[in-house]
């Protein structure tokens, strides 16, 4: 989590109706430059139902809000002992909790984090109202301004989330921020279709085509993401297609070739962004099966998905 220094002035007070919606929230990224138009606070939603081979952050993933160890950091003092209200809080040099009774036992409250006098210990995710995270946004808004930026929800996943998202969007509009979610797309379009009439831009961030491989690679299908990416475009959307080349993986010309035919059949022109995926993965989170070996460079795979992509009609940008 991204740490910041900007106006600590709260947002105006926006009457959110009867609903006490919360959402768990893993962080915020602040002034960044990649997550849409301008300068941009991303709220990072923590829960995705995808399990992509090359996720680097895969604690993102989880449901739940959970307490981070950096052992590296950790002197074996106790503290965290001490206070744990159900005993599952263990330093090293004792036998620790099994691993899913601490799950299942662990209330995530903090009292181990705020007693490590070595900041080996942090929550991985907070529970968050949206307007709690709508001032942490609101203390950018000078950098929106000035840049065109404004709020992005990305995650985990945005769309399993729906309400939180819902109200946070509501929330943002509300004030005059301008709104852009980073979704995968897997998800019922009726999670999706109440986020169309208050969001500016929707980036679609596609993995792969082909429904086998698209499973492979995240271990769900890409047909529900496909028939969404129609829909906010058939819905008069503006929408920005990301394309994360995973090389070795999803950028085989049949592939791609297979990508083009499916935007350029959008029925207007959408533009697509080529993107190296990230990783902290290169061989994938534990557990995952090995990847290919890669002879060029995750660039030369990109450059290589650009050009078919442009032979194929695509509005390439970027």
């Amino acid at each position: 989590m991204t740490e910041h220094a900007g106006e600590q002035e709260e947002p105006p007070d926006v009457e959110l109706g009867e609903r006490r919606v919360r959402g768990l929230v893993y962080g915020f990224r602040h002034l960044a430059v990649s997550d849409g138009p301008g300068i941009r606070t991303t709220v990072l939603l923590k829960g995705c139902p995808l399990r992509c081979l090359w996720c680097s952050e895969p604690e993102k993933r989880s449901f739940d809000v959970g307490v981070r160890i950096d052992r590296g950091r950790c002197i074996d003092c106790g503290a965290c002992e001490e206070v744990c209200p159900v005993g599952v809080a263990t330093r090293p040099s004792r036998e620790p909790v099994p691993a899913a009774a601490g799950l299942q036992l662990c209330q995530a409250c903090a009292a181990c984090v705020d007693a490590c006098p070595a900041n080996a210990r942090s929550l991985s995710g907070r529970i968050l109202t949206p307007h709690d995270v709508l001032s942490q946004v609101w203390a950018d808004r000078s950098y929106h301004e000035a840049s065109g930026g404004g709020m992005t929800i990305s995650g985990g996943e945005p769309t399993a989330q729906p309400e939180f998202t819902v109200e946070l969007l509501s929330l943002a509009k509300r004030t005059g921020i301008h709104t852009c979610v980073a979704t995968s797309g897997w998800a019922p379009w009726e999670c999706l279709q109440p986020m169309v009439p208050l969001t500016d831009l929707f980036i679609c961030k596609l993995k792969a085509v082909s429904p086998g491989l698209h499973k492979r690679l995240t271990a769900v299908s890409s047909e529900p993401v496909l028939s969404n990416a129609r829909r906010l475009v058939a819905a008069g959307c503006r929408v920005l297609l990301r394309v994360g080349v995973a090389p070795g993986l999803n950028d085989s010309p049949e592939e791609v070739r297979s990508l083009g035919e499916f935007i350029a059949s959008l029925g207007r022109r959408v533009p697509v962004e080529v993107v190296v995926q990230a990783a902290g993965s290169a061989s994938g989170p534990v557990g995952a099966p090995p990847q290919p070996r890669v002879h060029r460079t995750a660039e030369e795979a990109a450059e290589g998905v650009r050009s078919i992509l442009w032979l194929c009609g695509v509005h390439v940008v970027g």
